[in-house]
């Protein structure tokens, strides 16, 4: 499921992703909101997401989000394929929302 979320996400405009699916959590940003704006579009998708610094200051200074933060994903073991499908769709409809966009159907 990391790989079908990451090669999703990477899909969709304005979306960054901040590291690679090697462990089942993903950090990702949406361009222009912070972390803690997109978890909250995602929550009241149905979705609970962390958003913020994880605290680890460091980790943002690196990835260039200490203004921001990011959102995290973690995907554990009751987590669908068809759960997942409709992550990915609310983070591209937030995004389109954020740029001012039409989103897909």
């Amino acid at each position: 499921l990391t790989n079908y979320l990451y090669e999703g996400l990477e899909k969709i405009d304005g979306v960054i992703l901040y590291n690679r699916p090697q462990l089942p959590v993903l950090s990702f940003g949406i361009e222009g909101m912070s972390g803690e704006a997109v978890t909250e579009a995602l929550a009241q998708k149905g979705f609970a997401l962390r958003g913020g610094f994880h605290c680890s200051p460091l980790a943002h200074q690196t990835m260039g989000t200490s203004e921001s933060g990011t959102a995290r994903i973690g995907i554990g073991a009751f987590n669908t394929r068809e759960r997942a499908a409709a992550l990915r769709r609310a983070v591209a409809a937030a995004s389109c929302r954020q740029r001012g966009a039409v989103a897909d159907p």
